[in-house]
């Protein structure tokens, strides 16, 4: 008796962590590849421009948009990305170097 109370729930534990990776957190806020992440255009103003990047569909996991402008923004030299439009078709990062970040 007191083995099938046990076993229960070990059995649902992999189904709670499977859904609990579908969550989508903010991007917004953090940092993804060593690079910021924000919405707030006043975060950039006196930041320098780099360069434009864009990421479309497929994603694979949730945020992929993110972690493909973030890292090519990385390796252009950019420590901030704006993400200025909606992220529904495809997702548009303006990236920026700037100071403290």
């Amino acid at each position: 008796m007191i083995a099938g109370r046990i076993t229960k729930p070990l059995l649902l534990l992999p189904v709670v962590i499977a859904l609990s990776g579908c969550a989508t957190l903010s991007p917004y806020g953090r940092k993804w590849n060593g690079v910021y992440v924000t919405h707030n255009r006043n975060d950039v103003n006196t930041c320098k421009y780099v360069d434009v990047f864009h990421s479309w569909p497929p994603y694979i996991i949730p945020n992929d948009d993110i972690r493909n402008i973030t890292r090519r923004a990385a390796e252009a030299g950019a420590n901030t990305v704006l993400i200025d439009g909606p992220r529904v078709a495809s997702t548009k990062g303006l990236a920026y170097k700037c100071r403290g970040t």
